[in-house]
Formats: structure tokens, sequence, C-alpha cells
């Protein structure tokens, strides 16, 4: 974030190659900070509304605090309207100019109620727009069922309530904001997903009693999705190897992982190979889930095959570059989230060779990869898109496929191998 001048003008630069969107607000008032309401902001500000059409008895509300909202390039309220800069290695842009003008956000109200229509005490509202600039609202909801979320910039958002007494239930709304907005929430009881477990390959293990691997590899929510917090959980498995992921709500999830099947060999000869939603192989990738995209069923297959690349990293005079570490990542960017098994790191021995992946859950998934080595690497940086993006075209591409150990071999000169 950099302030402008006093004639409106700015300058950002030693920016990484990668994709942008600029977005300009108000001192004191960032675009990506949501301010989670407690239960007296909510009750002062519902007053104070309330005042004003004589509902309630008078009372002196803090009320909540107003914010000017953000604009993006080229002038508008919405971040998904916002145009996006695709930035490569020595480009600069000028006339990146935005317009903005001093409008609040809005405020959204309303109540939550059970099925019957009975207003529900105080349950967890959150509001989310999801997307690549996702924001989250939250408040506490009254005794009496109601709720407000206020300076809510424009936008379309999804709307959750969840509640611990009595649990089991949620409540999801799409909500277009233009101006002030109420809405109310009908609970419903959390969703679930039947599955079964399959294997592909000798000698598979019986697949009663198996939960782990949907502790790990099933149903994690992603960062800046629209869950509001609970984990979903898989039932043990049966002797047929079905099982039923419950506790969902609408939201975004990762259907991946690595397949720990206990302190046994199973687990360090059986990965995952694939999961299937309704046909549609979602393996390791993020999935939004409403009532009505709800996947009818999962089919989770492990299989014993394994891939992994090993090889030597030398520098440009032919010895052994060991201050360095090497990197493999998926070619495909819809696979660059946080700790994913597709993403893996390895420092050279004293000799210079690496190995990346092995058998069991150590294994790279078959698919489509780019191996580099790099200096100053920080802890889970291989993550980070940007430095990911970096490595992209200096990379070497790599193609894994089913039980495939491939060996190759690099040289380093600079901060990614050429």
């Amino acid at each position: 974030m950099v302030p402008t001048d006093d004639l409106g003008r700015y300058r950002i630069y030693g920016l990484p190659p990668g994709d942008y969107v600029v977005s300009a607000v108000r001192p004191g008032a960032p675009p990506f900070r949501p301010r989670a309401l407690s239960e007296s902001d909510v009750d002062a500000a519902l007053r104070a509304a309330a005042n004003a059409a004589g509902d309630l008895p008078a009372s002196t509300p803090a009320g909540p605090i107003g914010r000017t909202i953000a604009y993006f390039y080229p002038g508008v309220a919405r971040a998904s309207d916002a145009s996006v800069l695709t930035m490569s290695p020595g480009d600069e842009r000028s006339g990146i100019d935005i317009r903005v003008d001093r409008v609040s956000g809005a405020r959204v109200d309303g109540t939550v109620v059970t099925a019957d229509g009975q207003p529900l005490r105080q349950a967890a509202v959150i509001m989310t727009s999801g997307g690549a600039f996702s924001t989250t609202y939250g408040a506490q909801g009254l005794a009496d069922g109601r709720f407000l979320l206020s300076d809510i910039p424009p936008g379309t958002y999804a709307l959750i309530a969840t509640s611990q007494r009595p649990a089991g239930l949620f409540g999801f709304a799409s909500v277009d904001v233009t101006g002030d907005t109420s809405v109310n929430v009908v609970m419903r009881a959390l969703m679930s997903i039947p599955g079964v477990m399959r294997f592909d390959g000798a000698s598979p293990p019986s697949p009663a009693g198996l939960t782990a691997p949907f502790t790990s590899l099933s149903t994690q929510t992603v960062p800046n999705g629209a869950g509001p917090g609970a984990r979903p959980i898989a039932t043990p498995s049966m002797s047929d190897g079905s099982f039923l992921v419950t506790g969902l709500t609408p939201g975004r999830y990762l259907f991946g992982g690595s397949a720990y099947l206990g302190p046994n060999a199973a687990t360090t000869t059986w990965t995952l190979q694939s999961i299937v939603a309704d046909g549609r192989d979602i393996t390791d990738l993020p999935v939004d889930i409403t009532p009505e995209t709800l996947p009818k069923a999962l089919v989770v297959t492990l299989t014993d095959k394994w891939q992994g690349v090993s090889g030597k990293l030398q520098n440009g005079e032919g010895q052994p570059a060991i201050d360095y570490t090497v990197v493999i990542f998926p070619a495909d960017k819809n696979y660059w989230t946080f700790g994913s098994r597709r993403i893996a790191t390895a420092r050279p021995a004293s000799d210079g060779t690496f190995t990346l992946g092995n058998s069991g859950i150590a294994s790279l998934p078959p698919g489509q990869y780019v191996l580099a080595a790099v200096t100053d690497i920080s802890k889970d940086e291989q993550y980070d898109p940007a430095l990911l993006n970096q490595l992209l075209a200096a990379g070497t591409p790599i193609t894994l496929v089913p039980g495939e150990r491939k060996v190759q071999n690099l040289v380093k000169i600079g901060r990614a191998h050429v």
C-alpha cells in the first residue's frame, strides 16, 4: 500500500511478475479488513434504527463505525468488476487512474429463524464476497434472532448463519448488496455426502473402519472460502467401503491431500489416486458447495502406484550446487493451493543429488509439473503464487505418468535454474 501525493498521484514499484488488482481507499479505511461486531455493537445499532421508528425504548447507542468503501481500477466498487493487470518482467504501466466517490458502505440486517418460524437465539452470521479478493464480515445475532452487518461495500455475498444450540443447523442466502438490504435466513440441517472407497492395485487393505484418509484429504475448507468454520468429518467406512461426509455448510472446499491410513504398512504403500464427485474428477481442486450444487456421491480411489523425480543439481562449472532448494510444482495454476501435495521441495545432498516424491503418502500425483532450483526460499514460500509465477517460465517442464520415477538433472545459474 502506498499513499498518493497532494495531486492524487501514486507510484508502485518493485512488483514481481504476476496478476494484480489496484484499489484505492481513504486513509484509515483499509479495503480488506472486516470488522466483526460484538453483541453490544449489534444491539446498539439495531436499537438506533428501531428508535427512529419508535419500535424500542430509547437508548444511547454507540453504533457501528462508518467506513468509506474501496474502489478498484478503473473506478468500480465491486472487486469482481476490477480490471486485472498482468505484469511480466520489465513491464511498466502508466495511466492506471481510479475514480473514487465518497460513498459509504451499506447495512445488511435481518432475522435468523428455525424451519417453524421461531427466532434463533444468538446465531453466528458471516457474509463473504468469495473470489480472489474475498472479504468476510461477521456479527453475533441477538436473542430475538436479529442481526446487523454494517459498512458493507457493493457486491454479491454468501451469507451463512450457524448455531451451536441447537447444533447441526445452518442457514444460507445469496445477497446482492447495492444499498441497504434486509434478508431473512431459515435454518436447515447441515449437509452430507455419501461416498465409497476403492483400491487400485495388488493386495488392497480392508476398507472397514478406515477414517484417517478423510481427516486430511477430504473436505478441508479453503482459506477465504464461504464456510464459517466447523470442519466436516467422515464416518468410519464400512466393510463395503461406504462412508458419509457430514457437517457441511455452503462454502469452498478442497477435496484432496495425502491418504494416511494409520501407523501401518498401508500408509507407506497406498496413496490417493482420485476423488470423483458425480462423474467429475475434483482431486486436489477447490469446489464450491451450496445446497443446489451438493454432490450426490463421492468415489475415493487409492492406488499403490507412486511417482517421483530425482536428479543432480550442478552449477555452471559442473560442481554440486548444494546451497539451493529444488522446487517442483504443477503447471496448472488451479492446483496452486497452500499445503498442496503437488508442491514439494528438497535440499540437495553433498554430491548435489535430490529426490522429490516417494511411495505411499509421499507420492507426487501424475500430471504436468515444473522443476526449478532457487535460493533464499523462506518457510512455506513454495506455495506463494508470486514465486511460482517467476519460476514458471524459467523452470524445466516435466510430465509424470502413473508409476513413473523420472530422473532430471538441473544446472543452476541465478535465482532460477536454466
